[in-house]
């Protein structure tokens, strides 16, 4: 993972920011018990509690805005009006081309944002759960062809297609996560599931010495996270380039008090 990663973001980044952020990394792995959804599930009744009102799978097409006035229009024409409005979209909705698909148009526009967010790195990832009736990896054939404690896997990072995997240790669990980032991930983003998933699979045969037709038959369930071809995020992590510092103090400047900005990513 790390080498992907590092591949693409020298091509544009800062390699002191770089530095800086392998240093201030935490090596010890952390995850909500239950898992992420928890974190949303305990956002979202708090927001309400406060008298929230979320809606979901709406499509926001347009922000036509004034000093003082908000105007937000979605895909079916339906109108949400505001005093201000905070926008929070991932990079690659903010650097997506008019008119295209899950971009968002404005009234008076706002090329300075726009610019700013181009000028910031977002990388791609896609994210592979496989479900598998037993944890194969657990057993004694499997470690003896491995010549590694595979019973106690946590982490493996390989120069598979999908090249890093990791368990729910400490948790004991049927499921494992592939990982696959930078331009490798970007050269894959239009593969369908079905194609990421045999080369999921296909690198799980490889990392683990078991026959593919056997993990193959294992397989209970799947599901791939392809954000990059999503339309309304464009990609899966930001990092920095040699203008990202000037670019986000832009980026993030409210606008007449009425537009305030943050900065989102999926990942």
């Amino acid at each position: 993972m790390l080498k992907v990663t590092i591949q693409e973001k020298f091509q544009k980044t800062s390699s002191k920011s770089f530095l800086e952020e392998l240093l201030s990394e935490d090596h010890q792995q952390y995850r909500p018990v239950g898992g992420y959804g928890k974190l949303m599930e305990y956002l979202s009744n708090s927001s309400k509690e406060s008298g929230a009102i979320i809606q979901l799978s709406t499509v926001v097409t347009q922000i036509k805005w004034c000093k003082g006035r908000v105007e937000v229009i979605d895909e079916s024409n339906r109108a949400y009006v505001a005093d201000k409005l905070v926008v929070t979209v991932p990079l690659g909705v903010w650097a997506a081309g008019s008119g295209v698909r899950g971009a968002i148009a404005y009234t008076p526009a706002v090329p300075a944002k726009i610019q700013a967010a181009q000028q910031m790195g977002f990388g791609a990832v896609i994210k592979v759960l496989l479900n598998f009736s037993d944890a194969f990896w657990e057993n004694q054939l499997v470690e003896k062809a491995c010549h590694v404690n595979t019973g106690n896997f946590h982490m493996a990072i390989s120069d598979m297609p999908v090249p890093t995997w990791w368990s729910q240790l400490p948790q004991h669990s049927t499921l494992l996560t592939g990982w696959l980032s930078g331009p490798n991930a970007a050269k894959m983003k239009d593969f369908d599931d079905e194609t990421i998933l045999a080369e999921a699979l296909h690198s799980l045969s490889h990392i683990f010495k078991i026959n593919f037709t056997d993990i193959k038959e294992k397989l209970q369930w799947y599901k791939v996270l392809n954000w990059t071809k999503d339309p309304y995020t464009r990609g899966s992590y930001s990092y920095s380039t040699l203008r990202t510092k000037s670019a986000r103090k832009v980026l993030i400047e409210p606008l007449e008090e009425t537009l305030f900005f943050c900065r989102g990513s999926p990942v």
